[in-house]
């Protein structure tokens, strides 16, 4: 599906004729040549700089953007409270955009059986009303109106909601069923996934000449429990495991809050629903989210593109109270302008992960943020959380240099990568940010020609090195 641009909003700086032309261009270039943008500084020192003020497409690189100006607003011990009131014969859910309830911050389950003992410890069993999630400031867009449903239909690109757990996706196996034209099998391999979901299975069970050429597509139906899964699956093929996103994140995440509440004795006559404006009463149960440092390995070394969505809502919510991705972007932007002081001109965002190809930054502004946000009293923070060599998402690449610390960035024909690099020989470290666009080469040879390239610059300073 052909990715849509976003409508220029009052207040928000355009995207430029230029920034257009540029993307234009880059697309009809001779793939052989591609397009490359490298800088690396050390101190003052220019070390290489190659296409430094190209605005390129970052690809997750831009993850730094939202982690930097998370921490320079809020801090790494910002955490955000979900509230439970009882309104009538309703339980509202004040939420608050937490993306911890999942097992990567120890289980949605444990998450939701504290709320529950909470309101069960009040005296609540049965209500007649419904149990009511109130998004307050998380409204609007649940994702970048350039997000193709190609990837919003996976965990990878699943959309953010104002409750959420397990990330707003569920994993499954698909697998051939017992005869060619049959339907395939899906099956969850979370208990409970499917109790939640309505799973329109329309996968046909495809003979064997479409070995290694089957196709899955998935459909949310926005609003709703249901996803569409159509495709065909070889019947000589083995089973396959993916993440779909499902439909309606806050529903998904009221569902299994109801059923904690269920195990706990608290019952409900009514629905569960998603309404703003909910209504506020007693205060039955509240929990505290884990802090924001605790966000960022998961966002710069593993590159979760979900976590950095969720992150920007709550960057917007915090400084603005108003939880929309694009006030989030709004913040960004300005933080990259009026207090790190880059150039308006040298970027363009659209998104927190990097999915979207319309991010646009130049090399030099990315070595910029890098360089004064490890002058930060949070730099530490930042700087701990990029993956080291062998590590996250560089467990794939060639080793780099011992005392690296980077950031990818993948996409169809784009790979990125920005660090820093401590000095073995004393004064400050190397900062540096390549990109690779438009290039059809294999990725492994791409990762090589960035790694060898950060090689070549780290033994050109080592030697540089006052002794």
């Amino acid at each position: 599906m052909t990715s849509v641009r976003r409508s220029p909003r009052p207040g928000r700086r355009r995207v430029t004729a230029c920034a257009l032309a540029l993307a234009l261009t880059a697309t009809s270039l001779p793939a052989a040549d591609g397009l490359r943008g490298c800088h690396a500084r050390r101190g003052d020192r220019v070390v290489a700089t190659d296409g430094a003020d190209l605005r390129l497409t970052p690809a997750s690189v831009a993850k730094l953007f939202v982690v930097a100006a998370s921490l320079h607003h809020l801090g790494p011990e910002h955490r955000v409270t979900t509230r439970l009131w009882r309104s009538g014969d309703d339980l509202v859910v004040a939420a608050a955009a937490d993306p911890t309830w999942s097992a990567r911050f120890g289980g949605a389950d444990a998450a939701l059986d504290r709320l529950a003992a909470q309101v069960a410890a009040r005296g609540i069993g049965h209500l007649t009303g419904d149990l009511v999630i109130d998004p307050g400031p998380f409204r609007g867009r649940p994702a970048p109106a350039s997000r193709a449903t190609s990837e919003i239909s996976f965990g990878y690109g699943a959309a953010t909601s104002a409750l959420a757990v397990d990330d707003n996706a569920v994993a499954v196996e698909i697998a051939p069923g017992p005869r060619v034209g049959g339907p395939a099998v899906i099956r969850p391999l979370r208990r409970g996934d499917f109790e939640h979901l309505v799973i329109d299975n329309r996968m046909l069970t495809a003979p064997a000449t479409l070995h290694e050429r089957g196709s899955v597509e998935a459909l949310p139906v926005w609003g709703s429990r249901t996803i569409v899964l159509r495709g065909e699956y070889p019947i000589s093929e083995p089973s396959y495991r993916l993440q779909l996103a499902v439909a309606d994140g806050a529903l998904f995440a009221g569902d299994a809050l109801r059923e904690a509440l269920a195990r706990r004795g608290v019952t409900f006559d009514g629905e569960v629903v998603v309404r703003t404006g909910g209504g506020r009463g007693e205060l039955v149960a509240s929990l505290e989210s884990s802090p924001l440092g605790d966000l960022l390995a998961p966002i710069l070394t593993d590159s979760e593109n979900w976590l950095a969505e969720m992150l920007l809502l709550r960057l917007a919510a915090a400084v603005r109270d108003d939880g929309r991705p694009d006030a989030g972007l709004e913040i960004v932007e300005q933080f990259l302008v009026k207090v790190v002081g880059i150039a308006p001109e040298a970027f363009v965002l659209d998104d927190a992960s990097g999915l979207s190809p319309y991010n646009l930054i130049t090399p030099r502004a990315v070595v910029d943020l890098l360089d004064w946000a490890r002058h930060q009293p949070w730099g530490p923070r930042l700087v701990g959380a990029l993956a080291r060599p062998g590590q996250g998402t560089l467990a794939t690449w060639p080793a780099l240099p011992a005392g690296t610390r980077a950031k990818t960035g993948t996409l169809r024909h784009t790979l990125t990568l920005a660090g820093i690099l401590e000095s073995r020989g004393g004064g400050p470290p190397l900062v540096f940010a390549c990109m690779l666009g438009h290039r059809p080469d294999e990725r492994p040879a791409l990762r090589r020609e960035l790694v060898d390239r950060v090689s070549a610059w780290s033994r050109a300073t080592s030697l540089a090195a006052p002794r």
